[in-house]
């Protein structure tokens, strides 16, 4: 957690996605503490919220340059971080698009939408 925060303080989004691990204290329960238990989740919300934050500019960034390449790399990542994301969704579809993959974005857009509708 650290060197996350580290290199989001730094400016240096693709280092703090690499330091991302996963969900803060994942798996970590204590019964009897259930102050400890909203702290760690909250906690756990605010990074995973920088880090989407992260993807999300890192992949716009990138979209800006025409670095398509990297625009998916980053719009992939962030539509696996949020399944039901609309705007990660629409992020994906635009940068496939944008890369020549029409298709895919067609595919992608029916999954988005089979998956939203069995989430929500």
């Amino acid at each position: 957690m650290g060197v996350f925060l580290q290199a989001l303080d730094d400016g240096d989004l693709e280092r703090a996605i690499a330091a991302y691990t996963g969900p803060f204290l994942d798996g970590i329960f204590i019964s009897d503490a259930p102050e400890f238990e909203r702290w760690a989740e909250s906690t756990r919300s605010r990074l995973d919220g920088e880090r989407r934050r992260c993807l999300e500019r890192l992949a716009n960034d990138a979209g800006t340059r025409g670095d398509h390449v990297a625009s998916l790399k980053w719009w992939r990542e962030l539509a696996a971080a949020d399944r039901v994301s609309s705007r990660a969704a629409a992020g994906l579809i635009r940068a496939l698009s944008l890369a020549g993959d029409r298709a895919a974005a067609l595919q992608f857009a029916r999954v988005h939408e089979e998956i939203v509708r069995a989430e929500l």
